[in-house]
């Protein structure tokens, strides 16, 4: 069975960010998966992916990749656009969103919207598979 990733792009107040949905990609995302996304000659041009939603007892957690591949802490336009992507994939939305780190932060207002899908073809995932 050819396995295939898919991402969404959505665009916030200034940046763009890809989302990695754990629930749909039956592959992990981690620092060398992340440096092979952001090759240049991919196209992507984003400032980092969302990893998530990761589902706990109470909370929706979702990690925040930078470019270089490194773990980041969120921000309002990151908790803005994850906040409008668990919306838009219908996701039930809790009174929080909890974060890698264990903060809380209750639900803002966003400006995010979805600029469209991205999917890997089985070659890339291939790729994906080795590291």
């Amino acid at each position: 069975m050819t396995m295939k990733i898919v991402m969404e792009k959505y665009h916030g107040c200034e940046n763009d960010y890809l989302i990695w949905d754990p629930v749909k990609n039956r592959m992990q995302l981690d620092f060398k998966r992340v440096k092979a996304i952001h090759k240049g000659n991919l196209g992507f041009g984003c400032a980092g992916i969302l990893y998530g939603p990761i589902v706990d007892d109470k909370n929706s957690v979702f990690k925040v990749f930078d470019s270089k591949g490194r773990e980041d802490k969120p921000n309002g336009e990151s908790i803005g656009i994850f906040l409008k992507y668990m919306r838009d994939a219908g996701y039930e939305p809790s009174n929080t969103i909890a974060f890698a780190e264990g903060k809380t932060f209750d639900q803002k207002q966003d400006n995010a919207y979805n600029i469209g899908f991205i999917i890997l073809n089985s070659e890339f995932v291939k790729e994906l598979e080795i590291i």
